[in-house]
């Protein structure tokens, strides 16, 4: 009995048909063709992303920890002002946010009081316009003019 399983399973896998060998050497040649094509096809190449240098951390090092570096890179910059830096590169060529200030032949970096004074200057949500000079503030103009004339005690 079991011959006769054994028999009937060789007698179904001899009844498959099997592709001629002219169709796989085919099917051969159009993946070699595809895999060709893909090879001379330029890679898509990623930016390098830079690893902090031992110089660039003996730096920071340099500076004391409550002393905050005057110039930052852009990423640095844009996340200074809280946008993406896509977002900073597009507020600068609108003008709302400063040039940088080249460093080197390919190292620029933003000034952080520059930075600061673009910001004052930005719109403030549900006002028409931002002030557009800072030194229009003059909170402090009462507070001067008490201690002008308050008598000096010696």
């Amino acid at each position: 009995m079991r011959r006769d399983t054994t028999d009937a399973v060789a007698a179904e896998i001899n009844t498959i048909p099997i592709p001629p060998l002219s169709l796989w050497l085919e099917h051969e040649e159009a993946h070699r063709a595809y895999q060709a094509e893909l090879a001379q096809q330029p890679k898509p190449t990623r930016p390098r992303k830079r690893k902090p240098t031992l110089a660039g951390v003996a730096r920071q090092a340099a500076l004391p920890p409550t002393l905050p570096p005057r110039l930052i890179g852009r990423d640095d910059a844009a996340a200074y002002v809280g946008v993406s830096p896509n977002t900073f590169d597009k507020m600068i060529a609108e003008g709302l946010m400063p040039s940088p200030r080249r460093l080197t032949e390919r190292r620029l970096a933003w000034d952080m009081r520059q930075l600061d004074t673009a910001i004052d200057r930005l719109p403030i949500d549900g006002e028409a316009e931002a002030d557009t000079d800072a030194t229009d503030d003059h909170s402090w103009d009462d507070i001067d003019a008490q201690a002008k004339n308050k008598p000096v005690a010696h």
